[in-house]
């Protein structure tokens, strides 16, 4: 049981045990400073994580923890059953979550925003054609360039 665990040596964060979200986001913040702008440590580490990370994302993250059975259910939630709608896929990445979008709707309507630009140069690949009409932009869900 995780009680207390020390960030540094003037922080402390406590826990509560099975409350991971509420936890999670409690030692995000807290490791916020005054002069850093929200999570910008964490952008920078995500940039390079997903530079080397979207080599093999479609070959060996997605088969693991999303795959196309898991993505057709979610998409099922959001019913998608009118091809005029428009979408934005915040942190679209590879784009396997927008290849499940645009067999509902039509391509062009689709705006694809990710924090990495390697995530985006996959999605775009000649693997991918139905996704070419797509809108593409960096950003993230703080900052949605649209």
């Amino acid at each position: 049981m995780l009680d207390l665990l020390r960030v540094s040596f003037k922080e402390h964060i406590v826990f509560r045990e099975g409350c991971f979200a509420e936890n999670l986001v409690h030692f995000l913040v807290s490791r916020q400073t005054q002069t850093d702008p929200p999570c910008n440590e964490h952008k920078r580490a995500a940039y390079w994580f997903y530079r080397f990370l979207s080599i093999v994302y479609d070959t060996y993250v997605n088969p693991l923890f999303w795959t196309e059975r898991m993505r057709g259910q979610a998409l099922a939630l959001g019913r998608l059953h009118d091809s005029t709608l428009h979408v934005i896929d915040v942190g679209s990445g590879t784009g396997l979550t927008t290849q499940g979008i645009v067999k509902s709707v039509n391509a062009g309507q689709v705006a694809c925003v990710d924090q990495s630009p390697h995530q985006q140069k996959k999605a775009k690949a000649k693997a991918k054609p139905e996704l070419k009409v797509c809108t593409f932009s960096l950003g993230d869900a703080e900052h949605i360039p649209l």
